[in-house]
Formats: C-alpha cells, structure tokens, sequence
C-alpha cells in the first residue's frame, strides 16, 4: 500500500508539472478533412528506445468461501526497434523487443499457507506483419508471425500457520512459442502522423505572427517532406539544416525570412507529441497456427525432491477482427477494436477449445503540444467449461521533456469474473505503471 500511495504522489507531480508547461495552442484544429484525404508517397520510419518503468498491482480476491489480498510490484528494463512502411500497395511493420523483469509477490494463500515469491524473467518477442493490397484498392492479403521467449527463475517461500515449517520452492520455467498467421481482409487504415505534423507546423506559423499563409497545397508538399525526415538522418551529418532547406522550396511561405528565434520556433514541431494518428477502418478474417513448448524444473526442500516436465501445444486460431479509427480534429482521435476467435488444440488428442471475445475503445487526446492522454475501456471474454470475463477502465499518459525523452504512467482498473461448475471468483485489480523512455532514434511519432 505504501508503494501504491508513494506512485501516485510521483504521477501528482507528474501531471502537475504537465499541465504548467506552455501549449502552443490550436487554433484551426477542426479543419483538417481535405489534408487527410490526401493521399501520401510510400514513406516509413523507424524507432530505437529504452524502457525503464516500475509496475505495481493491489488486487482483492473474493470466492464464495474466503476472501485474500495481494500485493506485487515489478522493475522492468526493455529496449525496442521498430519499423514502418507504407505505401498503395503495401503496410508493413516490425518490431524486436528484449526485457528484464524483477517481481515481488506476495500472495496470503487461501489455505494455511503464506507465500512470497520473488521472480527474475528475462524474454524476446519480436514480431512481422504485412498487408499486400491488390491492384491499389481496398482488398488485400495478410501475412504474419509472431515469436517469443520466456525464461524465467522464481523462488518461493512458503510459511504455514499451523505447523510453523517454511517451505522454499526455487523453479525454472523455459517457453518458447511461434504464431504464424494468413487471411484477407478488406478496408485501409492509414497512419496520417505526417499531415498532422504539417497542420501543427502550419499553426506555429500563423502563431508568428506573420501575413505568410500556407495553402492547402502547401500543406500536402510538407506532409510529403516530414515523410524524408528518416533519409535525411542517414545522409546527412547536419539532416536539420537539409530538411529545413529543402521545405522552404516545397512550400510558397518563405522560411528563410523568419529570424532566427522564430525559425527555433518553428522548427520545434519534431519535438511535439501527437501520438500515432489513425484514419480509416478495415475487417480482417485471419487463420493463425501457434506452437508452444514449455518446460518447468522445480527444487523443493521439504520434502527435498526434482522434478521437471516438458510441454507442447499447438493451437489453430481462426478469428475475425474490426478495426476503426477517426480524427476528429487535431486534437482527438477515437478507435474502436473488435475480435472473435475459436481456439483449438489440435496436436495433444485433449479436444481442448474455447472462444475469446474481445472488444476495445479508445480516445487519443492531446492536452498541450508535449503531453497526451489516451483513456480506454476494453473487455475480454473466454468462453469453455470455465467462464473468464475481464473489463478493465484505464488511461495512459505521456510527457516528452524533450525530444529523446518521456516521462509515461497508466492508471488502470480490472474487475475479473471466474465461474467454474457451482464456484465463482471475482477480482479486483488495480494497477500503476511509471517509467521514462529515451529514444536513441526516434522517427515521426
């Protein structure tokens, strides 16, 4: 509880310190249709940054017999490259992701039991996806996979109250799973960070001062110029003084002429936070395989005994999905996600199977030009002999000192309903997560 009360005092601070910085302002945000209909070049960029964030969950167990608290909290160290492409015919996306985790865990039990584990897991995902579009329209071919690795050591301790013998359990826990995926689907859903990146460097210029009007042209050749900005790192030592060169001739406003403290200004647009901005909508029905092996050891000391075992499952997913993103104005976007999907073991003879519903909205809002908020509501639902269903309410926020690094927090809580035959649970959840993030490259959003 003392960790929960000292993290929420540090996101006081924090969103304090947030709301007083200076905005800019937004001055036309609703007038931006003709600019996101535009159509761009093929275009991407990427990403390398480090996370470092502390994680703490206070969660309330009730069952129809007894009712526990838990408490846990975790350190957690990941760096991340990602990379993306767009263009008419094809929308790609990778990403590589190493982590090292630290947990503490303190379960009560519901028997006589106490438990305190302590947990170090170290893990690789990474992930590759592509949409090929035929012929330039709205109908296009999905491939995908997905893997991940898990190695974790935990110890626990384990005090029973009626016969006073504590217990220490050490375990090595090893998986390893792929997901390989294909379908089809139809709609687009655009990334449009580079006109609203002109439409911001458009407001900094009219907040000048200056008679100098950028038109609706002069908005699509800059959208175009913000999509170079990753070639311009790589070829140049000075890419600032190139970029900003070869803007001033894309667009009628002459640049050249602002002096040069405004010039700072203007050109402080990279270092705005706008998130990642969606447009459009699209409805994808998809088959995905996954192989799983797992492979746990375990040392108990009393009685003192090994055992190991070794796992497989691979489970064949066909599911369909919805996705919907709208801009409202500069200043918000709204999502919503929709999924349903049949899982079914296929190699281990168990006839395991079940579905899983899930459903997310989400409004993306921009409180000052460094700071974001994004709340959301989600609900998941599995459904086979046992009954799972989780709604969780929350929101993330994110603050950019400046532009390679951020301050970011999600509040976030979780009821989560269990029903098995004539037995039901139910949980509650609550969960901070702080860090900062600094990007060694940081490309459009």
């Amino acid at each position: 509880m003392r960790i929960l009360i000292l993290l929420f005092l540090l996101l006081s601070l924090f969103l304090s310190t947030a709301y007083g910085q200076e905005s800019i302002g937004f001055s036309d945000s609703e007038n931006i249709e003709p600019l996101i209909e535009y159509r761009l070049p093929a275009w991407g960029y990427s990403n390398l940054f480090w996370d470092f964030s502390f994680r703490s969950n206070l969660e309330g167990v009730n069952r129809d017999d007894d009712s526990r608290k838990f408490n846990d909290i975790s350190g957690i160290l990941s760096p991340t490259y990602n990379r993306f492409y767009e263009s008419e015919e094809r929308v790609s996306n990778r990403f590589l992701t190493p982590s090292i985790n630290y947990n503490r865990f303190n379960n009560p039990g519901f028997a006589e039991n106490e438990n305190l584990n302590r947990q170090f897991e170290l893990g690789l995902r990474g992930a590759l996806n592509d949409r090929f579009y035929l012929d330039q329209r709205d109908i296009f071919l999905i491939r995908s996979f997905q893997g991940n690795f898990r190695q974790l050591h935990s110890k626990e301790f384990r005090s029973s109250d009626i016969d006073g013998i504590t217990t220490d359990i050490n375990r090595l826990q090893r998986n390893f799973s792929t997901t390989i995926g294909g379908g089809i689907g139809i709609g687009r859903l655009r990334n449009i960070n580079p006109m609203i990146r002109a439409l911001r460097m458009n407001e900094r210029l009219n907040s000048l001062g200056s008679e100098q009007e950028m038109t609706l042209n002069d908005l699509r050749n800059a959208s175009e110029q913000f999509t170079k900005v990753n070639g311009y790192n790589q070829v140049y030592d000075r890419p600032d003084k190139y970029f900003w060169g070869d803007m001033d001739s894309e667009i009628s406003p002459n640049l050249m002429a602002l002096n040069p403290f405004d010039l700072f200004y203007l050109t402080d647009v990279f270092s705005e936070s706008i998130g990642q901005r969606l447009e459009g909508g699209e409805v994808v029905a998809q088959l995905d395989l996954n192989h799983s092996v797992n492979y746990l050891e375990t040392i108990d000391n009393i009685p003192d005994s090994e055992s190991s075992q070794l796992n497989r499952t691979t489970m064949l997913s066909p599911n369909v999905m919805g996705v919907w993103y709208r801009n409202l104005d500069l200043k918000n976007q709204v999502g919503l996600i929709a999924q349903i999907s049949y899982n079914t073991d296929i190699a281990s003879g168990s006839n395991f199977s079940y579905y899983t519903l899930q459903t997310r909205a989400e409004w993306l809002h921009t409180i000052t030009d460094r700071f974001l908020a994004q709340p959301y509501i989600s609900y998941i639902r599995f459904m086979n002999d046992i009954k799972n269903q989780n709604l969780s309410v929350g929101s993330s926020f994110n603050y950019y000192v400046e532009n390679n690094l951020s301050i970011f927090t999600t509040i976030q809580y979780t009821y989560i309903k269990n029903e098995i035959n004539n037995f039901s649970e139910s949980r509650n959840r609550f969960q901070l997560n702080a860090g900062v993030r600094y990007y060694m490259r940081r490309g459009l959003f």
